[in-house]
């Protein structure tokens, strides 16, 4: 059993709610919105495997994943749970829903469906491989070296946020090697073998394309009490994007 690294926030006797993170993502980028939650949750953001604190491994797909957060479940004693997903989250959360329905109250799922992505992550790969962060000396340096694959400064600072201080430079906190080998099947389709019953929310950001309306038809007939919501002003970090309107609808969801 792989035990995920995690942070735990709010009461113990509320509703429980967990949190899992994208690609290349980890825990600490749910903070914000997991502090707002806990005024009506006990949270539990997650580390995936390969991602921040939890371990490294050779294998990762959906199943394994799921797997993880649904032993993660047995080891904390949870129940009818909230499951969260965004991106990568969100299809490890759909798949949950296909293997584990009985520990769920309900999803929602962030700006992703469960169809396959052409790659869309390869520069960052190339990058992670090609800048020396050992040999770097300060965040600000690893920024200008990166800038030359993304020149958004939003999405260098995301990425960037996996670097650790190390005794030369700086290191991963991910395991690249492990991501890399996976990254087929998690760009991959979810396959949902059979009708969800589980209460599910899709938010999609307004700028974001990884939802479009032929999706909306096909995850409505997977996901049969599906509801979609819209964010305004929010791209594919929509919870980041615009975390007001994320979390009044998320709130508006989870209160029926």
């Amino acid at each position: 059993m792989m035990e995920l690294a995690y942070k735990q926030y709010g009461q113990s006797g509320s509703p429980k709610l967990l949190i899992l993170h994208g690609l290349f993502g980890m825990l600490d980028n749910w903070h914000m919105q997991a502090q707002r939650f806990a005024n009506h949750f006990e949270v539990f953001t997650l580390d995936l495997r390969n991602h921040g604190r939890s371990p490294h491994c050779n294998e990762m797909d959906y199943t394994l994943m799921a797997q993880d957060v649904a032993d993660f479940c047995a080891a904390h004693g949870l129940t009818n749970i909230h499951l969260l997903g965004h991106s990568m989250g969100g299809k490890t959360a759909m798949q949950f829903a296909v293997d584990h329905p009985q520990l769920l109250s309900s999803l929602l799922i962030a700006d992703i469906a469960p169809k396959a992505y052409s790659p869309a992550h390869v520069k960052y790969f190339e990058a992670f491989r090609a800048i020396p962060f050992q040999d770097i000396t300060s965040r600000k340096e690893a920024d200008e070296a990166f800038a030359k694959y993304e020149n958004n400064p939003a999405i260098r600072l995301f990425l960037l946020k996996n670097l650790e201080k190390a005794e030369n430079g700086y290191r991963l906190k991910f395991n690249l090697e492990g991501i890399f080998n996976a990254y087929k099947t998690i760009s991959g389709e979810v396959s949902i073998p059979y009708p969800i019953q589980i209460p599910t929310l899709f938010l999609k950001g307004a700028l974001s394309n990884y939802i479009n309306e032929s999706d909306e038809w096909d995850i409505s007939q997977q996901f049969v009490n599906a509801k979609f919501v819209t964010i305004p002003a929010a791209g594919h970090w929509l919870h980041a994007e615009n975390p007001d309107a994320f979390f009044e609808v998320c709130m508006a969801f989870l209160g029926e």
